[in-house]
């Protein structure tokens, strides 16, 4: 018998050639225990040859992947609205006030006068029956609704009161035409110009409306000098100019998040006080406290205390020393918040030296005898002069 001889050679086989092995034994349909035990080696043989490449790609896709990850944890649904152009802008509450002559239909023009740029009423031959008309035009030029009124008031001076109370006023809203001086009697009667000047009696409930933006009132004033007036008030005067004055303010018309109502308490100019310059003299008629046009309130109530020393300090120098103390209600202004005008009497033909409060140097004017300073407190101030050159101001 002959020996069975079996001849060996290095045989290597790759992946891919097992693979194709594998899809013949299968395609030729191989009992299914061969076809398993040859499935078996040639997986395994793969991992043997292509287990390290494998490896490093996973890692390569793992760090990958924890990269994205990492940066972006979370992904939800988004979306945004955005509202552009909020605006916060205040309307324009304005008012103009024009006029006309009354004998006439008010013209729809505007070929008025400006009340603002000269009298409405202006003449000096006024007689027994003369009467002048005019029509007044009202408008609302802003972006406010508003409401408003208008006024007759003595500017300045003392009213003479018996001039002026034959002087009738009338009114009529909307305005009418006073062709001839009988048409007066058409209109309403206010009263006379001396008690419309003293407290604006009838006037102040008579001219008075509402405009919306862009629109218009206009109403007729007539002024007539009663035709029973006699020879007594021949070259007469009524002492004061006067005034036709249009206020107006806000109105409730426009509306905020919850009603038209905000506005409900708004009040015209003239009904905002405002005090009059007011100014307080010292018993001996040397020291002068001014308290300043509207830095009192309605009620306030102020004093004025003072003395007045004069010293000679020998070497032709003397020294006044003004001890002032101004009340407001009682209480000592020391710390005021305005400037209260001071004037002290110290006479004519001095060379004024220092002016002191506190004995601090403060600014000061001289001029007819008299130093003037401001000051917001009181307490004692000194005035040093001495004769002979006049120094008129100290600014330091």
């Amino acid at each position: 018998m002959v020996p069975n001889k079996f001849d060996t050679e290095d045989v290597t086989t790759s992946g891919e050639e097992i693979g194709d092995a594998e899809d013949d034994l299968i395609n030729k349909k191989l009992p299914d225990h061969i076809q398993s035990n040859c499935f078996l080696k040639g997986e395994k043989r793969m991992k043997q040859k292509g287990s390290k490449p494998a490896l490093a790609a996973s890692l390569i896709v793992l760090s990958v992947c924890s990269t994205v990850l990492i940066g972006n944890s979370f992904s939800w649904f988004t979306d945004n609205v955005v509202s552009s152009d909020n605006m916060i802008k205040t309307g324009e509450l304005k008012v103009s006030m024009k006029w006309e002559d009354g004998k006439k239909t008010p013209s729809p023009s505007d070929d008025w006068k400006d009340a603002a740029e000269g009298q409405v009423f202006k003449y000096d031959k006024w007689e027994p029956g003369f009467t002048q008309a005019r029509h007044i035009a009202i408008s609302n030029d802003g972006t406010l609704a508003l409401k408003y009124k208008v006024l007759i008031e003595a500017e300045d001076g003392t009213v003479d009161t018996d001039f002026a109370g034959v002087i009738d006023v009338y009114y009529s809203d909307p305005a009418k035409k006073v062709e001839n001086r009988t048409d007066v009697d058409d209109l309403d009667y206010i009263g006379t110009l001396a008690s419309v000047l003293e407290n604006n009696a009838g006037i102040n409930n008579t001219a008075q409306g509402t405009l919306l933006p862009g629109q218009k009132d206009v109403v007729t004033i007539v002024l007539k000098m009663k035709e029973t007036a006699g020879n007594t008030y021949q070259e007469k005067s009524i002492g004061s100019s006067f005034a036709v004055k249009l206020f107006a303010t806000q109105w409730t018309y426009e509306a905020d998040s919850f009603d038209k109502q905000y506005d409900k308490d708004a009040v015209y100019e003239d009904d905002i006080y405002i005090s009059p310059a007011q100014t307080l003299t010292s018993p001996d008629g040397k020291i002068t406290v001014t308290v300043p046009k509207g830095a009192a309130a309605q009620d306030d109530i102020y004093t004025l205390e003072a003395t007045y020393e004069l010293t000679d300090n020998s070497a032709g120098e003397y020294t006044v020393t003004a001890d002032i103390t101004l009340k407001k209600n009682g209480i000592v202004v020391e710390d005021g918040t305005v400037d209260y005008p001071v004037t002290v009497q110290v006479g004519e033909d001095l060379n004024i030296i220092s002016v002191k409060h506190k004995n601090e140097p403060i600014p000061y004017s001289y001029s007819n005898g008299i130093v003037s300073f401001s000051t917001r407190g009181f307490s004692t101030f000194t005035i040093i002069y001495s004769q002979g050159e006049i120094n008129g101001a100290e600014d330091d």
